[in-house]
């Protein structure tokens, strides 16, 4: 296979980056949540905290909604739209993103392998698109990424993949094979929904019993520890 056929995309929360509590006591991932609260304040004035809610796996578009009925607030559209929104004007602010994230094993090494064979390198994240981009400038993983599907645009993980895959595609690309990599059983089931093979990681909150049994047709996901093993990950995309 062309290596210029392949597509690889990648979760980023718990695949990608953790969080992790910074010298002053903020929680992990605290820009990304900060503008989620804020957001959600701004269009319907509830204090609420993403980690209110189970977020883990999620479109910020889903959190956005499961923090608005916690406060007993009807989430139509229209209101998790102003939310998404306010919490990308709040995300322009002065917010020290490279603190709460820490880059997981192999990531940098796996993404340099990939573009250095000539692989179509892409985001798949339940984030907000401009969300997305500032925390891998941060962690110096930017330059990596050329296209994507956020979760500020779509509702579901599923329209995050199909919309990439389709993107590029869009581009010229002739797709030989797509797989997208993922922490969590929502990013197998977006996977196997969307006729993608699917590759989890067992970094973020999830279990391999729980990410096997997300795949809801076709062939089981591959399921590695983390992506240290770079070996390990090039020959299940085929470039080894």
């Amino acid at each position: 296979m062309d290596s210029k056929q392949l597509v690889v995309t990648f979760d980023i929360d718990g695949t990608l980056v953790v969080g992790v509590t910074t010298p002053s006591g903020k929680k992990g991932n605290h820009g990304h949540k900060d503008s989620l609260s804020a957001g959600v304040k701004a269009a319907c004035g509830v204090d609420v905290h993403v980690d209110d809610v189970p977020h883990q796996g999620r479109t910020d578009r889903e959190v956005c909604a499961l923090m608005m009925e916690l406060k007993g607030v009807s989430a139509n559209e229209e209101l998790v739209q102003k939310a998404i929104d306010a919490a990308t004007v709040f995300a322009e602010g002065d917010i020290d993103w490279a603190t709460g994230l820490k880059v997981l094993p192999g990531v940098k090494e796996l993404l340099s392998a990939l573009v250095e064979r000539s692989v179509n390198v892409g985001l798949v994240t339940g984030n907000v698109e401009s969300i997305a981009y500032k925390k891998m400038n941060a962690v110096g993983l930017r330059q990596f990424f050329s296209f994507g599907g956020f979760g500020g645009q779509f509702t579901t993980r599923t329209e995050c993949v199909k919309h990439a895959n389709e993107h590029i595609k869009s581009k010229g690309v002739t797709v030989a094979r797509s797989f997208h990599v993922g922490d969590a059983p929502a990013d197998i089931a977006a996977a196997t929904d969307s006729d993608v093979t699917s590759l989890g990681v067992l970094t973020g909150k999830f279990t391999e019993p729980e990410l096997r049994a997300a795949a809801t047709k076709g062939q089981p996901p591959h399921i590695v520890k983390d992506l240290s093993d770079l070996d390990a990950v090039l020959k299940i995309f085929g470039l080894l």
